[in-house]
């Protein structure tokens, strides 16, 4: 084991200290019970890691010496319902334990057993050791010791352990604490192997890295690179563990480092694909297999060129003062709110597949290529790729708005906008916003060169490195252009009031329309609800009596 001269001390909050006196109070007690051999606790993984690196965390796993986590946590409850003058409101029912079983065949290798203390989610699971073999992807699972539990994990600092008796950090692989505070991603053992094993580790080092903005070892990234390994991804992992991790990323402090080591590493095209609807794809949409080909291609480029530029837009914005523009501040927000800023990534990887709509079963509909990608490729839900969906499949129509607004602002009505940010519904502000920087990225990319990238060196993601005298002025110039254009069109909304037109309801209702006109309820009712909308949006301060009378001018026209 390490030396323990450089191990740090960990503060405990209020919370955990009781946590933690609970925990080594029944281990003692049983231990003095049953004479057994002493029963050692260890809090392990991300919570050490955290708490080194002076941030709070919630993810307690207790590793157990001597028994599985469902023995502990039983004896735990237990002792705690004989104990009720002591641990009154530790937990809300004695009994509120549940077992989650391994899943080798999604390499859930493990079974963990949970609980809430304190109202603190704990999971308790025994030390252990895996072994692998050539035969079987399958790892036996045995009771192992510290060392053999370090040496098992995807990352060093990762490995660490804060042994809930001694209140010291134990760092089993010797290179943990030196990692974390270096901000180095290595495994314990040899690399290629431990991915082979369980390759879903090479996502959770990118996602690691993405987060912190940590370098990955040289050795590490080397074998992350390999084919048999992304083909050990593909065969071993499922795809809902892997879209786990996907947006895990695209929600980090750092995604587009994340995006570049998923590129850097080859995996681009295996997590943004159509998933397991691959090969149906391929079957039954023949003639757009080139097509498929070049918008991976061109999904993959355009990602490298945005990581490249959005800090470039983003410098400008802020150097011009324009962060409370419009524009600006929802642009700011992408770095504030996770949601946006995952599915901004989202229109960016899917956005060259455009409205192209494909066959998977010649018996059914086809179905939008971006939805396949979100859905079925990240395995995300339709709150990530209805909106994505709906902004990339509805952006040539937005360009030929922008031309039209910008050209002449009084050729376009207040129904004209009004209707076009019902299309959109909450997510017209993104879908501008997307607009703006894809607008200047077509551009801009034309005239920077892109950052040769080694995979090893993280950069800040404020970075503004592609920007060099020669090219500074025209990047501004593009940044600008594009800022008017949507600055524009967002000030027209917020002078006309228009920015929850989305949820307005119409000023008639369907019932009374039909009684007021003598009509019965049919298919015509759709058309004069969408004519009610866009004279609603054209007469800002009328109402109901003045729009019936107008429908009865036009009703003639829809029945």
């Amino acid at each position: 084991m390490a030396s323990q001269t450089l191990l740090p001390q960990i503060s405990l909050s209020a919370t955990e200290q009781k946590i933690r006196d609970l925990l080594v109070d029944y281990a003692a007690a049983k231990d003095a019970q049953t004479g057994s051999v002493p029963t050692v606790l260890r809090v392990s993984g991300g919570w050490v890691r955290d708490k080194v690196l002076g941030n709070e965390s919630n993810d307690l796993d207790i590793a157990i010496s001597n028994l599985s986590g469902e023995e502990f946590a039983r004896g735990l409850m237990a002792y705690i319902g004989g104990n009720m003058d002591k641990y009154a409101g530790v937990v809300k029912k004695v009994t509120s334990i549940h077992t989650i079983a391994s899943n080798p065949e999604k390499s859930k290798h493990l079974e963990t057993c949970t609980t809430k203390l304190y109202d603190l989610d704990i999971d308790f699971v025994n030390l252990r050791s895996e072994e692998y073999t050539d035969q079987s992807r399958i790892p036996v699972i045995k009771f192992g010791t510290p060392e053999e539990d370090a040496l098992r994990r995807d990352a060093t600092l990762n490995a660490l352990f804060y042994n809930l008796q001694t209140r010291q950090v134990e760092d089993y692989t010797g290179k943990g604490l030196t990692d974390l505070y270096q901000g180095v991603l290595r495994t314990p053992l040899q690399p290629f192997q431990t991915f082979l094993d369980d390759p879903l580790r090479v996502l959770r080092l990118i996602r690691f890295a993405s987060r912190f903005n940590f370098v990955i070892e040289s050795e590490t990234l080397h074998a992350m690179t390999s084919p048999e390994i992304k083909v050990a991804l593909s065969q071993k992992i499922s795809r809902e563990r892997i879209g786990v991790e996907v947006e895990k990323i695209l929600q980090s402090q750092n995604a587009g480092y994340g995006l570049k080591l998923i590129t850097y590493t080859g995996l681009f095209e295996l997590i943004f694909s159509m998933g397991p609807f691959e090969e149906a794809v391929r079957a039954y949409n023949p003639d757009l297999t080139e097509l498929l080909r070049e918008s991976t291609i061109s999904s993959s480029e355009q990602t490298s060129y945005t990581v490249e530029l959005l800090p470039v837009f983003a410098q400008y914005i802020h150097s011009q003062n324009q962060q409370n523009s419009p524009v600006g501040k929802v642009f700011t927000s992408l770095s504030q709110e996770r949601k946006m800023q995952k599915l901004f990534w989202l229109l960016t990887v899917a956005q060259p597949l455009q409205s192209l709509v494909l066959v998977t079963n010649p018996k059914k509909r086809g179905t939008l290529a971006v939805e396949l990608l979100i859905k079925e490729g990240v395995k995300l839900g339709n709150k990530d790729a209805e909106p994505v969906a709906k902004i990339i499949t509805l952006q040539p129509t937005l360009n030929k708005f922008i031309e039209t607004f910008t050209k002449s602002h009084e050729t376009v009505t207040r129904s004209d906008v009004g209707l076009m940010i019902r299309s959109y519904g909450e997510w017209w502000p993104l879908a501008l916003t997307f607009n703006a920087f894809f607008e200047f990225l077509i551009h801009a990319s034309t005239i920077v060169q892109l950052t040769p990238f080694n995979g090893a060196c993280p950069r800040d993601p404020l970075d503004t490195s592609v920007v060099t005298d020669s090219n500074t002025q025209a990047l501004g110039a593009l940044a600008q252009e594009a800022l008017t254009k949507y600055n524009a069109l967002y000030q027209y909304i917020q002078e006309q009031q228009l920015g929850d037109a989305y949820n307005w309801k119409h000023v008639v209702d369907g019932k009374v329309l039909s009684k007021t006109l003598e009509l019965k309820p049919g298919p015509w009712m759709k058309a004069v609800n969408d004519e009610i909308m866009k004279w609603q949006l054209d007469h800002p301060g009328e109402g109901k009596d003045e729009c019936i009378e107008y429908i009865k001018t036009v009703i003639h026209k829809f029945v």
